[in-house]
């Protein structure tokens, strides 16, 4: 089984699991994400999103919300890696929960993951095979 990245797994988690973002979701990710604050205002993550967005659908896809990450580092003074690491930060749990449910909400009891075994074992960092920051 291929695992999402954690980057994935939080768009996945905003989205519910949709494969486009809408500006509500986006709006919602920039705040929990801890992105928001005084020099960083609504209004340029809403011009951001609207710049990113599919122009008749007014929806982001996966690839583009990574290439956000460009815009996001400019406006905090950081790189795209440092962008990249902060969402991952904070979407670990999201990530874990996500592996337990089967991705994004098809729920799953934990005999079923771990092959019919009464304790399943979720994977570690390093048992996943993330893609570099530099494909981020």
């Amino acid at each position: 089984m291929q695992y999402p990245t954690i980057i994935e797994a939080v768009f996945r988690h905003y989205t519910d699991g949709a494969e486009d973002m809408n500006l509500a979701q986006y709006l919602k990710f920039s705040k929990e994400c801890g992105f928001l604050d005084r020099r960083f205002t609504k209004s340029e993550i809403t011009t951001i999103f609207n710049q990113s967005s599919n122009q008749e659908t007014k929806v982001l896809p996966f690839y583009r919300f990574k290439d956000n990450f460009t815009h996001f580092a400019h406006k905090k003074g950081l790189t795209k890696n440092d962008i990249a690491r902060q969402i991952e930060s904070y979407g670990k749990s999201i990530y874990y929960k996500d592996i337990v449910t089967c991705n994004c909400g098809k729920a799953s009891s934990m005999n079923s993951i771990s092959g019919g075994s009464s304790r399943a074992e979720l994977p570690t960092m390093s048992d996943i095979s993330n893609k570099s920051l530099n494909e981020v």
